[in-house]
């Protein structure tokens, strides 16, 4: 038997990390949606889907299938970085899968809140260890999340 491999049992409690990406009307939020959906039915738990929603008005297209589906859409409307972590940790509580779209705004809103902290107009070399720690809360709520996690960019 090696020493890295071992039985898997199926009863590891995996969920999805996925990211979409592509150019503005490919499809990224209807797709991200009808994958959520499938996700959601499938683990037959009866949990909404949340949404976190940089993008405006993507969470209100899609409440109406959400909703087609028998399912229920929670969200929150906001491009601030830290409400937008935070709507992701709460979600791991009620839903059985979260939506954020888009992750652009979110890494926009980092790198302004940082120019305008400390009121630059550029960023330098040293900048990028400081936003990078900050920023770094996103991908740790993406991969430790326990429940489905999809990311458009």
């Amino acid at each position: 038997m090696s020493k890295l491999l071992r039985h898997m049992t199926g009863d590891e409690n995996t969920r999805l990390r996925l990211g979409i990406y592509g150019k503005a009307g490919s499809g990224k939020t209807r797709t991200a949606t009808e994958i959520a959906i499938g996700l959601a039915l499938d683990l037959g738990d009866g949990k909404p889907i949340a949404f976190v929603d940089t993008e405006g008005n993507g969470s209100d297209h899609m409440a109406p299938i959400v909703q087609a589906s028998g399912l229920e859409l929670l969200g929150v409307k906001t491009r601030d970085f830290r409400t937008a972590v935070e709507a992701m940790k709460e979600a791991e509580a009620s839903c059985s899968v979260v939506i954020v779209d888009s992750a652009s705004h979110l890494w926009q809103d980092v790198m302004e809140s940082y120019l305008s902290d400390r009121r630059q107009e550029s960023l330098s070399i040293q900048d990028w260890g400081p936003i990078k720690r900050t920023w770094r809360a996103f991908p740790e709520a993406f991969v430790t999340l326990q429940i489905h996690t999809i990311v458009c960019g």
